[in-house]
């Protein structure tokens, strides 16, 4: 098996968890902004509301990872 000097197996796996909630965070972001633009279509303002305060739950899952994501790495 081919190993890039200077590495483990250990850190390459770290790397990849990282990348891994990285883009776990990008996503839930994605999705939330795509719940706001669905709220400014909608004639129902409680679905709206109701779109919007997911979107809301949303971002406050991506800041609670980024934040868990910024203790490992400290």
């Amino acid at each position: 098996m081919t190993q890039v000097i200077g590495t483990s197996r250990q850190v390459l796996d770290q790397r990849r968890e990282l990348l891994a909630e990285l883009h776990r965070v990008q996503l839930t972001l994605e999705t939330a902004e795509v719940l706001d633009q669905a709220t400014q279509r909608l004639a129902n303002r409680r679905l709206a509301a109701v779109l919007h305060e997911c979107a809301e739950d949303r971002r406050r899952a991506a800041r609670g990872v980024r934040a868990g994501l910024a203790a490992r790495l400290a």
